[in-house]
């Protein structure tokens, strides 16, 4: 059952909203003038890659566009897709916050040391049949087909799932849905469009061998490629004899849909955690030190890949307020009476409005980064320097992100509380942005959170993106204890953005 559609949610809700209305009725001018702080604090575990819940009653009706009854769901382009849960909450906090100038806004997410990228792929859907296998099974690969290019990993071996598609001995059954998925997701061509790729299909009690071979001038990151596609039909199990298809070889012709950094799990064939490959073949990006805490602004060298000396896919550090270490901006946004820092949020989430601030906010990852690493690199770079993605990769460590936000704000509060006109009237929330699924490191998040309200009167809001109520779970104690009573369990981009909006105005009206 979906908790929004709970009596004890729809209640809270309405609780929420009447005592917002009656705080604004009876408080004095003074403290409604007071614009509150509101921290936000991300997740950025490989876990955001996924879908959240999206049934098709839900699509009927408008509230989603991707069916994954079961959330945690795989989508085509992982975090740059429209439909993982890191793009939906990068765009569903950017709507919420768009029109509010009455909040003081900070930022953070997971920490992700050498943060890097060794390469992106690319999502093409074919314009042209390829080699026709009879009445049966038709052309593979078909017009409208959508397939993978870009650098090339091992695809697997043995018998098992880990094998589909790599050997005549395991091919992928045509009609078999995840293993054709699989074949379709092995990249092919290369960083430099210039490898062949073997893989084997099994159609009608047939096996065939496949060769994709690129043809042309034209690169990944091109509107249109092109392969040519050899297809012999295995006339023994090992295929060491075989004969060629009639209309084989075919050059086909392919339309770019989007590039994407390729993340994965395991093969698995069904959601949720739905997967094609392992995750060391898989995954584009890589990082370190993934369970400690927030990502500060005080490890610059950390932050660079592959060693002290090399490149950094994190946010320039702006040292340059003369308040102080606690008032510089960098992957943390500081909380700040005098500055709401909204457009720095928005640029975190969308960075190409740090280039151009009235632009269409864009939340993709793979498109901030070149498409080539440059000699003698075996990473990508940006393609507008110190204005990076945030890239969903690494583990869930929401205790150790509370405990950094816990030390960081003793040490600004400190600071802070003398300086602000408004202290005595001024609130701070912590809204932790979450799905709560993934690895979740060591240290208990409801201890923090209990700790941030006993000692500072922080309250912590969780936001469960996609996720599911657990009588007695750590996000439930998480948020008891931070003085909020539940977590929110928004399932849609609006419902985020509706909760948002209650969060924000019970943060104006504690």
């Amino acid at each position: 059952m979906n908790p929004r559609d709970s009596l004890s949610r729809c209640c809270r809700n309405l609780a929420i909203f009447l005592l917002a209305l009656l705080a604004g009725w009876a408080a004095p001018a003074a403290a409604q003038s007071t614009a509150p702080y509101v921290f936000f604090l991300l997740d950025t575990s490989g876990s955001m890659n996924f879908s959240p819940p999206c049934t098709q009653t839900q699509i009927d009706a408008g509230a989603c566009g991707f069916l994954c009854p079961t959330g945690d769901c795989f989508v085509p382009m992982l975090g740059d897709d429209p439909a993982s849960k890191l793009y939906q909450l990068k765009a569903g906090v950017y709507n919420s916050i768009a029109q509010r100038d009455d909040l003081l806004f900070g930022f953070a997410s997971f920490n992700q040391d050498q943060l890097s990228a060794r390469a992106k792929h690319w999502m093409y859907q074919a314009t042209s049949n390829g080699v026709y296998l009879g009445s049966t099974l038709g052309y593979f690969p078909a017009a409208g087909a959508r397939e993978v290019f870009g650098l090339t990993w091992a695809c697997g071996s043995g018998l098992g799932d880990n094998g589909v598609g790599c050997a005549s001995t395991n091919p992928a059954d045509l009609n078999d849905l995840w293993e054709l998925t699989r074949v379709q997701r092995l990249p092919k061509g290369g960083l430099s469009f210039n490898q062949s790729l073997i893989f084997y299909i099994r159609g009608a009690g047939i096996t065939y061998k496949v060769t994709y071979t690129p043809s042309g001038t034209a690169v990944p990151g091109a509107s249109v490629i092109k392969t040519s596609v050899s297809i012999y039909k295995c006339t023994n199990s090992s295929c060491s004899t075989s004969t060629l298809v009639v209309s084989s070889p075919a050059v086909v012709s392919w339309s770019l849909v989007g590039d994407f950094l390729s993340w994965d799990l395991s093969p698995l064939r069904t959601d949720p955690e739905l997967g094609y490959f392992n995750q060391s073949s898989a995954d584009d990006a890589t990082a370190s030190n993934t369970c400690s805490g927030w990502e500060p602004n005080t490890d610059t060298n950390s932050d660079k890949y592959p060693d002290t000396t090399g490149y950094s896919l994190h946010w320039f550090t702006d040292s340059s307020d003369p308040r102080g270490f606690y008032y510089t901006v960098g992957d943390v946004i500081p909380l700040d009476w005098s500055n709401s820092h909204k457009l720095d949020v928005e640029k975190h989430l969308a960075p190409n409005l740090a280039i151009n601030s009235t632009a269409t906010p864009d939340f993709r990852i793979a498109t901030y980064l070149k498409d080539l690493p440059q000699s003698p690199d075996t990473f990508l770079r940006l393609k507008t320097e110190h204005y990076p993605p945030l890239i969903a990769y690494g583990t869930t460590p929401l205790g150790e992100s509370l405990s950094s936000f816990g030390t960081w704000y003793s040490g600004w509060q400190a600071v802070a509380a003398p300086r602000d006109p408004d202290w005595a009237n001024r609130h701070t929330s912590l809204v932790l942005l979450t799905d709560g699924a993934g690895v979740i490191c060591s240290v208990d998040p409801c201890g923090q959170a209990s700790t941030l309200y006993s000692q500072y009167g922080i309250r912590t809001f969780v936001v469960a993106f996609g996720g599911q109520a657990v009588a007695g779970g750590t996000l439930e104690c998480t948020a008891a204890n931070g003085g909020t009573t539940a977590p929110y369990y928004p399932q849609t981009r609006q419902e985020l953005t509706d909760d948002l909006a209650l969060i924000y105005a019970a943060a104006a009206n504690p």
